[in-house]
């Protein structure tokens, strides 16, 4: 009697797997462009979730007297991310390789109030390395001028500061504030107020080391006049915050660009950029820009397409060779890049210029 067959045939499993494969290689480029449709629509939700901060910020900012919007292009995340909860997620595009520049913290935001009491009253933003009242050390440099100032009682007048120099390690440095200026004062010693400033990664925390001040100096995030200033510290002076940290948190990878020139539009004009789906922190495309710096490099390599294939995408053209981009009223759009190219006087006087 003969054995009933128990399993398939060579060639009955070779048939088998030339039909999955056939099947797997007709599906696959329809589901890639599925995930890519839904990729699309969550990069487009979170540039409505940011044009709602940024209306927020604007409304705010013009209740306080700014022309335009007011925003500082420096460091735009951190002025948005408290309208979104902080969710860090909204400033990432899903279609990006990883390829994009992060932002990191920044001081530029970040001020030292000082109260009447002394010579120096007033504001200093962090950002702000040298001045009468502030210096900025790197560890080297501090370690001298500490040294000296707990050799001689906190008198320092032997450390002649040359103005900051960077050492072998620029993500650590120091502040160093004093609250008087008279003549031939012996307490002019950068002894009032002392605090470290350490770069971690996209993060920045300050730690206070002393503050043996006889006045109130206090930390804040934003500028005098800001509606949406944040104490530090919890509102204490610094002289009472000894040892005491505060991390400013980074935007990780965020993947989105603001238009160089936000600064400058009135978000009543419909059709201008905010912002937009781009591989670095600030978008440049406005001729009458003339504070960023690299707007010739970035109009020249980053809104060209490649010299040897003139009809290659633009690299942060990743929804399928077209951008999605925020209007400055809210409207979220998907663009072709050649549409938006600032190159084209066109588009610059459409969506670009203020």
């Amino acid at each position: 009697m003969m054995r009933p067959k128990t399993g398939f045939t060579l060639t009955e499993l070779i048939v088998v797997i030339v039909v999955i494969g056939l099947m797997v290689a007709i599906t696959l480029p329809y589901l890639n462009r599925v995930f890519a449709v839904q990729r699309k629509v969550v990069c487009a939700n979170h540039l409505e979730k940011l044009g709602q901060a940024y209306g927020v910020q604007c409304a705010l900012r013009q209740m306080s007297g700014f022309v335009g919007t007011g925003l500082g292009t420096v460091d735009w995340p951190g002025e948005l991310i408290h309208h979104v909860s902080y969710a860090k997620e909204v400033f990432e595009c899903p279609e990006d390789d990883g390829s994009s520049l992060g932002n990191k913290a920044s001081l530029a935001n970040y001020y030292m109030d000082v109260h009447p009491g002394g010579t120096y009253k007033g504001s200093v933003c962090l950002d702000e390395e040298e001045g009468d009242f502030v210096w900025k050390l790197s560890q080297t440099q501090w370690d001298t001028f500490r040294g000296m100032a707990e050799r001689n009682g906190r008198q320092t007048h032997g450390y002649n500061h040359p103005g900051y120099v960077a050492d072998d390690n620029p993500n650590l440095y120091y502040f160093a504030f004093e609250d008087m200026k008279w003549s031939n004062d012996p307490d002019r010693d950068f002894w009032d107020v002392n605090f470290k400033v350490e770069n971690q990664g996209v993060d920045i925390t300050i730690t206070v080391i002393n503050g043996v001040t006889g006045y109130d100096q206090y930390l804040f995030l934003g500028p005098p006049g800001d509606p949406e200033r944040q104490s530090l510290f919890d509102g204490k002076s610094l002289k009472t915050c000894a040892g005491q940290s505060y991390t400013i948190e980074g935007s990780q990878s965020s993947n989105y660009g603001m238009n160089s020139m936000a600064g400058k539009i009135d978000p009543g004009r419909g059709r201008k950029i905010a912002i937009m789906d781009y591989e670095l922190r600030l978008v440049a495309g406005s001729p009458l820009d003339e504070t960023s710096g690299d707007r010739a490099e970035q109009l020249a390599e980053r809104w060209q397409p490649d010299p040897d294939n003139p009809e290659a995408p633009l690299r942060f053209a990743r929804h399928l060779g077209q951008c999605n981009v925020l209007f400055a009223d809210g409207a979220v759009e998907l663009m072709s890049a050649e549409e938006i190219n600032p190159t084209y006087i066109e588009a610059q006087e459409t969506y670009w210029n203020p």
